[in-house]
């Protein structure tokens, strides 16, 4: 606390008092009028930034910074900042930020009495020092996921702000809480923010988004007795090609491609799906095993020579047969539904089948002739 009364204005100080440009700025006064001003020297920290905060007292003053190269000549002087009026308050005193400083340099204060009254006036300089805090690694979350982010940083100092470049993102984010519902399956960049008037500290974090698990629908298979399937085409719907395959005793299998038993009947396959970080997701598929047919006296040499293409396909589908003969051809949809059909259509060659009508989806072509069946999974976008 200090008190001014009898303090001056010395020869050519007037000439560099700070310009008009209005109450509550940080670059100049009320008006330009000195009226009895003291001085007071600071070293800058080593942030660079200080506040200078009058208000303890609520005396009508007014401050200014200088940088000088020699404080004995005015004309040496340059102005760093000005208030008059406290910044973000009521006070008459002046409260301001000043940035940007060089650690270690001695900087000036002028504080003047604004309209001549002489009394008690208080002045505190303070350091600026701020923690945005340390990013820890990148937080995995599952899609719909409320995350606080304070437990993607740690070291911060509290009464920051969280935003995101992404408006949607932004649009998220209330306080620290940010929801992930219906955001794209990535991973997002979030600003933690920290200021004190001009001074700020910052950390970026991370958040990926994961999308739910997906195994696909129940389905089922019709097989002979000893016959290769594959169990991916026993799937309905988009399903996710990363899960693990479990045999009807529940035994981990290497892939999808399994042989049938020589025993007809059902058999429980498992398909399960999962990411790491969504819950997993559980599809069945049902292997039936008929007891009129064993794969081991079919013609497999028919099966071989019969390539299906493009797949995915935006509608037609070529059947290239290498083998003397004609196929039965069955096109069913994910639920069992007959799209198309025909006895003996399918021949030696390239055949052309156009389903450029039907809806986007998973279908399957049921190939058969009297010693051989097959069926393939082909995808229409």
């Amino acid at each position: 606390t200090f008190n001014n009364n009898g303090a001056a204005v010395s020869l050519n100080e007037t000439n560099i008092a700070p310009t008009a440009t209005g109450a509550q700025t940080t670059t100049g006064w009320v008006n330009s009028t000195l009226n009895g001003t003291l001085w007071y020297t600071f070293v800058a920290p080593p942030s660079g930034s200080v506040r200078i905060n009058s208000t303890a007292i609520n005396y009508n003053g007014q401050a200014a910074v200088y940088s000088a190269v020699n404080c004995a000549d005015f004309n040496t002087f340059t102005l760093v900042a000005a208030n008059d009026d406290a910044i973000g308050g009521t006070s008459v005193a002046p409260n301001f930020t000043v940035c940007g400083l060089t650690p270690g340099t001695t900087y000036y204060i002028m504080y003047d009495k604004f309209d001549g009254t002489s009394g008690n006036f208080s002045l505190n300089v303070s350091a600026i020092v701020l923690e945005g805090g340390s990013a820890l690694p990148v937080t995995n979350v599952c899609t719909g996921a409320i995350v606080d982010l304070f437990t993607t940083i740690s070291g911060n100092n509290t009464g920051g702000v969280w935003s995101s470049s992404i408006a949607a993102v932004n649009a998220s984010i209330q306080d620290s809480m940010f929801n992930t519902a219906g955001l794209a399956y990535q991973t997002f960049n979030i600003q933690y923010r920290v200021t004190d008037g001009c001074a700020y500290d910052s950390i970026v974090s991370q958040v990926k988004i994961f999308q739910l698990s997906n195994a696909g629908q129940d389905g089922v298979i019709t097989a002979c007795k000893n016959e290769p399937i594959d169990l991916l085409a026993g799937l309905n719907g988009n399903t996710d090609l990363n899960g693990d395959w479990y045999d009807p005793s529940n035994v981990l299998l290497p892939n999808s491609q399994v042989t049938t038993g020589i025993f007809p009947g059902q058999y429980n396959y498992d398909y399960i799906s999962g990411n790491g970080v969504c819950p997993d997701d559980t599809a069945n598929v049902v292997v039936t095993v008929l007891g009129n047919c064993n794969w081991l006296s079919v013609d497999e040499m028919a099966l071989e020579e019969v390539t299906v293409y493009p797949n995915p396909s935006t509608g037609v589908i070529f059947i290239e047969s290498g083998f003397t003969g004609n196929f039965n051809l069955v096109i069913t949809d994910i639920n069992g539904r007959t799209v198309q059909t025909g006895q003996n259509t399918i021949s030696a060659g390239t055949n052309t089948v156009n389903l450029k009508e039907v809806e986007r989806g998973t279908y399957f072509f049921k190939l058969s002739s009297e010693n051989a069946e097959k069926v393939f999974r082909i995808v229409i976008q």
